[in-house]
Parts: C-alpha cells; structure tokens; sequence
C-alpha cells in the first residue's frame, strides 16, 4: 500500500468520479451532494454501483474497476449503509472481458493475478492463495 496521502487521493478521486457518472445519470443533481448518497435505499446503493461498474468494465481495464470502485465502497461502509457488494463485484469484468471470480492469486514482490472461469491467467508455481 502506498502513503497516507496516496491512498487518500486515490479514495478522493475514486469518489469524484462516481460522483460526476451519477450526476450524468441524474441520480445526483450536484456532484458535492454527498448528503443525497446517505437517502438511498440497499436496492439504489446496489443498482447505481452495478451500473458504475458495467460503465467502468467499458471505459478502463478489468482490475482497474475495484481501484475506482474504492472510494464509493468506503463511503458507504463507513456510513452504515447496506448494499450486495457480492452483487456488485461479480459484475467486474477482466481485461479480456471475460467475468472474474474476484479471487486474487499473488506472488510475493510481483504483480497479482486473477482466477477467470476454469483458467488462470497464469501458472501456479511459487504463487500463493491470498483471500481478501
């Protein structure tokens, strides 16, 4: 994990930009009314991140979707809100389009790989289970 003030930017901008898809969805009608987040029911909360998901599996790469999806996830754990976040990550495509499982395998020191269907990406040996 990077530093402090990394990973915060990160979470910010994460949040910035599910902010601005809502608003361009009309869910939100401004994109600092965090308030109007806190309104919506377990069903809205699951339906506006699939869909921030199915936008995001279109516009960057596969695992690049959970780093984005961070900053809303947070937002609504830390106020107490309910959503199928099992839901919402199996919608998560890979890079090659193809859905993930969402279970990383990873090398130590090295880049981390995901399980896809009944395939991996990359062979098992000196890797380790790593479940989130």
């Amino acid at each position: 994990m990077g530093d402090r003030k990394s990973v915060i930017s990160a979470y910010a901008y994460g949040m910035s930009r599910f902010m601005k898809f809502l608003k361009d969805n009309n869910d939100v009608s401004n994109v600092e009314n965090f308030d109007k987040l806190l309104s919506f029911s377990t069903k809205k909360i699951t339906a506006v991140l699939r869909d921030y998901v199915f936008y995001l599996n279109s516009h960057v790469k596969g695992v690049s979707v959970r780093t984005y999806l961070n900053g809303p996830n947070l937002f609504f754990t830390m106020n107490d809100k309910i959503w199928n976040d099992k839901l919402t990550k199996k919608s998560i495509h890979g890079d090659d389009g193809s859905e993930l499982l969402g279970i990383m395998v990873t090398k130590t020191g090295s880049q981390s790989y995901y399980v896809k269907h009944d395939k991996v990406t990359s062979n098992f040996s000196g890797l380790s289970w790593d479940f989130p």
